[in-house]
């Protein structure tokens, strides 16, 4: 794992903790906190790194590959290889 990645998630795992204190105590500095740590993984998200794991073995790398466009960038691959982009929620 990269020192990138794992920044990012230590800093995730930084910000659920510092949200569980908040929703047991109902502090406010414990909100601040949260609200803090918060701020900065949407910083980490906006500046668009990836964050997403992939797999060695090639087949199973271009499936992830082919899932992640269906299911975030709306792009299907047709049984003929072509492939079509989703441009609405309802219509292909």
């Amino acid at each position: 794992m990269s020192n990138g990645r794992l920044q990012f998630f230590n800093l995730v795992k930084a910000m659920r903790e510092a949200q569980r204190e908040y929703f047991s105590t109902r502090s406010h500095e414990a909100l601040q906190k949260a609200r803090s740590l918060e701020r900065s993984v949407d910083a980490y998200i906006k500046r668009g790194d990836d964050y997403v794991g992939c797999e060695l073995d090639k087949e199973y790398f271009d499936k992830g590959c082919e899932r992640f466009n269906k299911e975030c960038k709306g792009e299907y691959l047709t049984p003929s290889g072509k492939t079509v982009k989703q441009l609405t929620l309802f219509e292909l």
